[in-house]
């Protein structure tokens, strides 16, 4: 296993409380089975969002080390994007998107008054 595999694999250990806590909601709101609420005990400090905020950035600072690179040229920084061999952190990066896409979502709709 490279470099970036073990990267990736240990980022999503950051990704993983936010994972859990949409995946409670989507059950409860689409399906309307509270199993994985009830299985789950949201007031620990896993589900706290400093932790699932901060988890979430930082599992994407450590999936972009790998896929972009930053040189400083004559006075201009060029930014190169990999996508060869990087499927597993771009994978991770995308997954992120989402999940942070539908928390951003929850949040305008739970406060949006109507």
């Amino acid at each position: 296993m490279n470099r970036n595999s073990k990267l990736a694999l240990s980022s999503s250990v950051f990704v993983l409380p936010a994972f859990l806590l949409v995946l409670g909601g989507v059950a409860q709101s689409g399906f309307g089975t509270t199993r994985i609420s009830d299985i789950l005990n949201y007031d620990l400090i896993v589900f706290r969002p400093i932790v699932i905020m901060g988890g979430l950035s930082l599992a994407v600072v450590l999936n972009l080390l790998p896929v972009v690179h930053l040189t400083y040229e004559d006075g201009v920084v060029v930014t190169t994007l990999t996508l060869k061999k990087r499927l597993l952190n771009l994978a991770l990066l995308g997954s992120i998107g989402g999940l942070s896409a539908i928390i951003f979502l929850y949040l305008i709709v739970e406060n949006l008054p109507i």
